[in-house]
């Protein structure tokens, strides 16, 4: 593999489903946006989303005819980009889950369960959105085969995703305690 390509060269790549172009975006770029990522808070489960969903967004732009003069810049600033998103969104949805709770006027056992509540609220934001998602349709009761094909994955990979995330709770869960 070679250590640089023009821009011209990886956006031409791109286009062409070129394997090279691949595997260099991969080991020389992937890397950089996963210390920005890291950097900023987030964790290895963080890098994979927010790359992948950066990479759609810069393909789009490329198979849009966008030109970008620098690829490997436009890419880690599309990273950047995502992970503020991710991260607005995850203190939005805190606040307004907090300021519902504010609006109410508790009885003592109300707030204990209050404070559980945002106890569980504090670390299920602390998770990536995938296991959120999967927490949230078992919630609604939804079966394992249910949420494989809501989400078009097998359900022996869901079993194991919920595996990960369960033990990822508990070990939030412990370190509050």
């Amino acid at each position: 593999m070679r250590d640089k390509f023009s821009n011209k060269e990886i956006i031409e790549g791109i286009n062409n489903n070129t394997k090279a172009i691949f595997d260099y975006i991969e080991k020389k770029i992937k890397p950089k946006a996963k210390n920005i990522i890291l950097n900023k808070g987030g964790n290895r489960e963080d890098v994979k989303e927010v790359f992948q969903i950066s990479m759609i967004k810069v393909f789009d732009k490329i198979r849009e005819k966008t030109h970008i003069d620098n690829f490997e810049h436009y890419l880690l600033q599309t990273c950047k980009n995502v992970w503020l998103d991710k991260t607005k969104a995850a203190q939005d949805e805190k606040k307004k889950n907090e300021e519902y709770f504010r609006i109410h006027e508790f009885g003592e056992n109300e707030v204990d369960e209050h404070e559980r509540f945002l106890k569980v609220m504090e670390i299920l934001n602390k998770l990536n959105k995938g296991c959120r998602e999967i927490f949230q349709m078992k919630a609604n009761n939804m079966s394992i085969k249910e949420i494989a094909e809501e989400l078009g994955y097998t359900e022996r990979y869901v079993i194991n995703k919920k595996a990960r995330c369960k033990k990822k709770y508990l070990k939030f869960l412990n370190k509050r305690n």
